[in-house]
């Protein structure tokens, strides 16, 4: 049960006992131009984060193939040849990205043959064992984000992700520095925010940082709730001297993109809800739009249950 918070100062105590530090970068590949797109923006970014591995993921099916049995069940096929395929493959990406980071950053290669669901069982195993880092994806607006998103056994394991995600759109810029920060909050909710996360974050990108709230036109927030976010948001982020913003728009996340394009921002930061980024996926309109719309590389991060 969360305690009854009537401060900004009261939020700062709440949510300052919380600690995470990303040691790990997962990066999701089908060997796609997009994947490799963000697999290259994950190496950019891993000294600055300080990440000690990165971990190559291919989560594909086992081939099911019909009527190779006497009684005509599915069997599966060939599974071991596409492992090997796939390991390979993983193999000759680990060669291009290398030289891409410093050589005390261990690589890991895993095909897994479960599919997508497999992520979140692997994700599961790391925080028992008390690992945690950044899970980066790349999103291609030819293709659609639609297809990280099919089958509903992907949507229901998904869901329950707690890492951090990263949204590396295909067409993002390689080999600039990451100088201006666009973090969009919605003013509510202020006693789940991951003080340390973020602070990690900024931390590693010390750079102009914008704090943004968009609220629809026909919105009317109490006033009270705002000052209240704004005085726990000043306490937290004052440190990174930010530029507090505040817009109307009837579409969210478009009011978010437009400003991060005026801004030209190197990243919009986002908080998920505490049910998981993927949850937001599936649910929240805004956070969906984002990571389907977003020319800039989006990074949302998981909010404190």
């Amino acid at each position: 049960m969360i305690p009854l918070i009537n401060t900004g100062r009261d939020l700062v105590a709440f949510i300052k006992t919380n600690s995470y530090i990303m040691k790990t970068i997962v990066v999701l590949t089908d060997f796609s131009e997009e994947a490799f797109r963000a697999a290259e923006f994950a190496c950019e970014i891993a000294d600055c984060l300080q990440v000690k591995k990165i971990v190559l993921y291919n989560a594909h099916a086992a081939v099911v193939a019909y009527g190779g049995s006497t009684d005509g069940a599915a069997i599966v096929s060939d599974d071991h040849e596409l492992y090997l395929e796939n390991m390979e493959s993983l193999g000759l990406l680990q060669d291009r990205l290398k030289p891409l980071v410093a050589k005390d950053i261990m690589f890991e290669m895993i095909a897994d043959n479960t599919g997508i669901p497999g992520i979140a069982d692997w994700i599961e195993r790391q925080k028992q064992e008390g690992e945690s880092g950044l899970l980066v994806l790349g999103a291609s607006h030819k293709s659609g984000f639609e297809k990280w998103l099919d089958g509903s056994t992907t949507k229901e394991v998904l869901k329950k992700n707690e890492w951090p995600v990263l949204v590396v759109p295909e067409n993002t810029y390689l080999g600039r520095s990451i100088d201006t920060l666009v973090f969009a909050s919605d003013m509510k909710e202020i006693e789940h925010l991951p003080t340390n996360v973020i602070h990690e974050v900024l931390n590693a990108f010390p750079a102009k940082l914008h704090l943004l709230h968009v609220q629809k036109e026909s919105e009317d927030e109490p006033m009270a709730e705002r000052e209240k976010a704004v005085v726990a948001l000043h306490e937290l982020l004052d440190t990174y001297d930010p530029e507090f913003h505040y817009r109307t728009c009837n579409d969210i996340a478009e009011g978010i993109l437009s400003f991060a394009t005026k801004e030209k921002a190197s990243l919009i930061i986002t908080v998920h809800r505490k049910h998981g980024f993927w949850q937001s996926i599936f649910s929240e309109s805004v956070t969906r739009k984002l990571a389907e719309k977003t020319n800039i590389p989006l990074l949302s991060l998981p909010g404190l249950s």
